[in-house]
């Protein structure tokens, strides 16, 4: 094997320093600065907190999400999540990411910050996690009505 000459090796860009877009449904707006990382591999940045990325809307291309907003939109905002993501490819790539930790959040608050769901920071919190139960449970039960309303004739 020969080793790759200066001009054929990929150049490592550094970091991009953006700031997050989103802002939750009755929240208030991110203001996270985070870095998005070089992924010198595929000679691009990171596609993970591209907005564009999940949306696959061009406009959205030049726009970035963090991480807990990312999260959060998953866990808490799941109308925004499949309004906004429609690719069933990317629906799962999220989740698989959400699911399996990917994200490295380092931040999990046990205790509620008093804004509860809407803000990404609250994420975790064992009040937000009792809402997600009774509003998982309640979708079933409505499911479950809407099942049994289809199978009753309807009166004339």
């Amino acid at each position: 094997m020969t080793k790759k000459s200066n001009k054929e090796k990929k150049v490592i860009q550094k970091p991009l320093k953006v700031e997050c877009f989103y802002t939750p449904p009755l929240g208030s707006k991110c203001t996270k600065i985070f870095e998005v990382k070089y992924n010198r591999s595929r000679g691009e940045y990171t596609q993970k907190n591209n907005w564009g990325y999940w949306t696959e809307k061009e406009e959205n291309k030049e726009r970035y999400i963090c991480n807990d907003c990312l999260i959060s939109l998953y866990k808490w905002n799941k109308y925004t999540f499949w309004e906004k993501i429609t690719s069933e490819k990317k629906r799962n790539i999220l989740r698989t990411y959400v699911n399996s930790n990917s994200f490295k959040h380092k931040r999990k608050v046990m205790e509620c910050d008093g804004e509860g769901c809407e803000t990404a920071c609250c994420y975790g919190c064992r009040c937000c996690e009792e809402k997600s139960k009774i509003i998982n449970e309640l979708t079933k039960q409505l499911k479950k009505l809407t099942k049994l309303s289809k199978k009753v004739p309807k009166l004339k």
